[in-house]
């Protein structure tokens, strides 16, 4: 496989930012946003912070299934979103080699 050029994988993480933003704006409106969905959105701080621990070889601040709280979500997914971009940004504009 080719380089793959870092601002492919930009694009990916600024779409996952917005999507994981829309998707709390949809929870924040509801009384009590389903458990089953907070449960997920949770999953996906977990496992998101897991990858980045894996890759900057840090400990991971999460459990893969966190038990969160809707605010404590959006905290976590919000700097998970930093973390990706600010990692991907220090690789700089050259490829990655897979």
């Amino acid at each position: 496989m080719g380089d793959i050029q870092v601002e492919y994988f930009q694009r990916l993480f600024r779409y996952d930012r917005w999507a994981n933003k829309e998707t709390l704006t949809a929870m924040q409106v509801t009384k009590e946003p389903p458990a089953k969905a907070l449960r997920w959105l949770a999953h996906l701080a977990g496992a998101g912070y897991t990858w980045l621990a894996r890759v900057r070889e840090e400990e991971c601040p999460l459990a893969i299934w966190p038990e969160l709280t809707l605010t404590v979500c959006e905290s976590y997914l919000e700097r998970l979103g930093e973390g990706w971009l600010a990692y991907l940004d220090a690789l700089g504009g050259g490829g990655l080699h897979g």
